[in-house]
């Protein structure tokens, strides 16, 4: 795993979060979550640099539910973005329940137009952030400027695990860039499936690349930035 120098903007956080090894089979339901305040959005312009824009969003449309999977459990949504680019940057929007911190693992897979292709291949990742804060909150990981940027496909999975079970990814429909299925992949136990009650398995992401083609080497990473709706 690829660890992360993080900079928190608008709050400083002690302590780190390890993420667990074992992990819960959680039930495939979406709980309620307070959406965020509409003073809060407006504070926030995610808006990325011209080097490095969207290639797929779904960070506006909050349904109020969120999917706590357990604690190690990867939730993979298939994106399916306007372009294949040069991964540059990335929004996840979570809420936690309890009290205190979380972390949070980050990977990318190659996928088809169909999900056909189940998150095995992996194109970048996992990228670890943690001391991460309960409530709902979005995480923009900026990469700045670099050499051996990791390659993405036009269809792509897009996984998340959080060291806490309380903790789950914002779910949001529909994207406003882009496309998704309604339906995610999960590892444990390692299979496609739906959300009950109609509602859609889409979840609050964002994915930022350019077309820059850069010589194989280390990946920089450049700063993390805590962004509070």
């Amino acid at each position: 795993m690829k660890p992360l120098r993080t900079l928190v903007v608008l709050a400083l956080l002690a302590g780190s979060a390890t993420l667990a090894l074992a992990a819960p089979i959680a039930s495939v339901t979406p709980l309620p979550a307070p959406l965020p305040a509409v003073g809060q959005k407006g504070t926030v312009a995610l808006v990325p640099p011209p080097a490095c824009p969207l290639l797929y969003s779904n960070t506006t449309n909050q349904l109020g539910f969120y999917f706590p999977a357990g604690a190690g459990v990867e939730v993979a949504d298939d994106l399916h973005m306007v372009a294949p680019g040069h991964l540059c940057g990335v929004d996840i929007g979570y809420f936690k329940q309890s009290a205190g911190t979380t972390g949070a693992a980050i990977a990318f897979y190659a996928n088809d137009g169909t999900d056909g292709i189940p998150p095995f291949v992996l194109l970048a990742g996992p990228y670890v952030v943690s001391d991460l804060p309960s409530g709902v909150n979005l995480i923009h990981l900026d990469l700045e400027p670099g050499i051996g940027l990791p390659d993405l496909t036009q269809d792509i999975w897009l996984g998340v695990s959080f060291s806490t079970d309380s903790t789950g990814l914002l779910v949001a429909d529909p994207p406003t860039l882009g496309s998704s299925h309604d339906g995610f992949f999960w590892t444990p136990p390692g299979e496609f499936t739906e959300l009950c009650d109609e509602t859609p398995g889409n979840f609050c992401l964002a994915v930022y690349g350019n077309e820059f083609t850069v010589p194989v080497g280390t990946t920089t990473w450049g700063r993390l930035k805590q962004l509070y709706r």
